[in-house]
């Protein structure tokens, strides 16, 4: 309500401290208001350019064990995502498009982590080439 009311830095400062506050309760409905208020902040922190504290809120999602698939499988996507374009850790990106795809064994977004998966490899398999080449210290490696 305050976010969409343009109360921007209220609300972050709500969704902070339910993260706090629901951090040291236990049962289901503080874990879920947990993973909501990080989700929010995750997606907030995104929207300004913070990609990094955005990653971080997704982090803390994706590792979460109680969060539902649906959520979980969002925030290995964003970090996939947040990898590859922003922090560009490709072995990072491909972690996570790998975990995003395991989780989506039977659902609509398999053709999605299959293409991302895909395009992580063939990036990957270029940096190996590169424009002169194959990486003399690659060669080298067994």
């Amino acid at each position: 309500m305050l976010e969409r009311a343009g109360r921007l830095d209220i609300a972050m400062r709500c969704y902070e401290d339910a993260v706090r506050r629901a951090g040291s309760e236990r049962g289901a409905d503080a874990g879920w208001a947990r993973t909501e208020a990080l989700r929010a902040l995750a997606l907030r922190h995104r929207r300004e350019g913070r990609h990094d504290h955005a990653a971080e809120a997704w982090l803390a999602i994706a590792n979460d064990r109680h969060v539902s698939p649906v959520v979980r499988r969002e925030a290995l996507e964003a970090l996939a995502i947040h990898f590859e374009h922003r922090a560009r850790d490709l072995d990072e990106a491909r972690r996570f498009a790998e975990r995003s795809l395991a989780e989506r064994i039977g659902t609509l977004g398999m053709d999605r982590g299959r293409h991302r998966l895909a395009r992580l490899d063939r990036k990957l398999a270029g940096r190996a080439v590169g424009p002169g080449g194959p990486d003399p210290t690659l060669l080298l490696q067994d």
